[in-house]
């Protein structure tokens, strides 16, 4: 099956490679034993191709390109590391760019934490370029219990499979027990570890717990992009460490795992003017630009507009596909709503809207004042209107001000608006206008271009 993969991918080398026996190797190149994810395969020479679209892959996509607008070296945190994957694949992307890099780690669980230390050895980064956190990241300091066996997952227990392990909630006071109670061959990674059992069986140990903006302290650098797997602290955390978050921190990949949290964070985030990039919530099956994908844990994207990277739309999130003035914004870029249905068409991509008139189906987040510094940006949209009729508009969020045209009906159509460069941060969205029903449009091109008319 074809697949159209988002553009950043191309600015990366898959690797053509001779992979180890007993490993593992990715799209950039990091390399893991395969013990680490009980999965075997022949040591062979083949070539590495992207991502197949699933739930990670909008986290491939938010590394990808948080490398490729870092500037003076990049810079990241793993949080909920596990063998360390997403902080080596960055470092290995930023290689590819001759980028000087500064990764941290944090993770819990003492397996994970073993397997961390031999990753970063495998794929050569140094302790200077590498710090590792052995802690639970939450919205409080302290040591804290942290599960590390659940019974009712049966043979899943092995941390080669679960990777869920988390801190325990509750009031319960657990049985004080010694690490031979664990009884699997990982049982003497935790003898140095105060060990506790509880009613249901569950087995916890004793770990540090630190907060975000504890570590985001020691970084005196603009953090390029926080990878966040925390088993529910999320909420807790980007709470704890806002302001530090605001002012250090580029951008953010959440993986989610409850609604609430994800309502929470949208409100949080939001209301300081974060961008949300991508959202979809955690067990839920999606439509999205490459395919229906079920998520197990939720994806929240964002980015933050007040550390926007000198490389952003005109240079890196556009493809730079430039005739003189004129940019083209690939269409990669536009993103459905919960109201909305994208798909890959032969010449676009289809937009099946909402049924409500005036709804917001469809949008494409956009920094219009990295295109010039003209006074006004004209920003053309080219559609095929197949059935109703679709409103294109600039909402600027920081403004909370709308410039919104609409299409005629059935047809060809291209629709202009002209965008004062005070209200170049924002996004490009589509309505459904006509009603009776939902309107369909194939959306076939976005030009920006300065207004030299004036």
């Amino acid at each position: 099956m074809f697949i159209r993969h988002h553009p950043v991918f191309r600015r990366f080398r898959g690797h053509i490679v001779e992979v180890p026996k007993q490993f593992h190797v990715d799209y950039v190149g990091v390399q893991v034993r395969w013990e680490y994810t009980k999965q075997n395969r022949s040591a062979i020479s083949l070539p590495i191709a992207p991502p197949h679209p699933d739930e990670e892959y909008f986290e491939w996509i938010d590394l990808l390109e948080a490398v490729d607008e870092a500037v003076d070296g990049f810079c990241m945190l793993e949080l909920g590391a596990n063998w360390g994957r997403w902080g080596l694949r960055g470092a290995a992307a930023a290689r590819q760019r001759g980028l000087s890099i500064n990764i941290g780690f944090a993770e819990a669980e003492p397996v994970h934490l073993e397997w961390l230390q031999q990753s970063l050895q495998d794929n050569g980064v140094t302790a200077e370029e590498a710090q590792v956190y052995p802690c639970v990241v939450s919205g409080a300091a302290g040591n804290v219990q942290f599960l590390i066996r659940n019974p009712r997952l049966a043979e899943e227990n092995d941390p080669r499979i679960w990777a869920g392990q988390h801190r325990v909630r509750g009031q319960e006071v657990p049985e004080s027990v010694t690490a031979a109670v664990i009884g699997d061959e990982y049982a003497a990674r935790y003898q140095k570890y105060k060990v506790f059992r509880y009613r249901t069986g569950s087995l916890a140990i004793e770990v540090p717990q630190m907060t975000l903006s504890t570590i985001l302290e020691r970084y005196h650098q603009p953090v390029d992009l926080i990878d966040m797997d925390i088993q529910g602290e999320e909420a807790e955390v980007v709470a704890e460490a806002l302001p530090l978050l605001t002012s250090k921190v580029r951008r953010m990949h959440i993986g989610t795992h409850a609604r609430d949290i994800e309502d929470a964070l949208k409100q949080m985030l939001g209301s300081l003017g974060w961008q949300l990039q991508y959202s979809y919530p955690c067990h839920s099956t999606c439509t999205t630009v490459y395919g229906e994908i079920a998520f197990v844990d939720g994806v929240q994207s964002w980015k933050n507009p007040y550390l926007t990277s000198p490389r952003n739309i005109g240079e890196a999130a556009a493809s730079t596909a430039e005739d003189g003035t004129l940019i083209h914004v690939p269409l990669e870029l536009i993103q459905s709503t919960q109201r909305g249905t994208l798909r890959w068409h032969e010449d676009g991509i289809l937009l099946i809207t909402d049924p409500q008139q005036y709804a917001f189906s469809a949008f494409c987040q956009l920094d219009l004042s990295a295109v010039s510094s003209a006074a006004e940006i004209i920003l053309s949209v080219t559609l095929r209107v197949n059935h109703g009729q679709v409103g294109v508009g600039w909402f600027d969020r920081e403004k909370q001000k709308w410039i919104v045209r609409k299409t005629g009906l059935s047809g060809q159509h291209r629709v202009e608006l002209v965008v004062p460069l005070i209200e170049a941060h924002g996004q490009l969205v589509f309505d459904n206008c006509a009603p009776d029903g939902p309107s369909t449009a194939v959306i076939r091109e976005i030009d920006l271009r300065p207004n030299d008319s004036r």
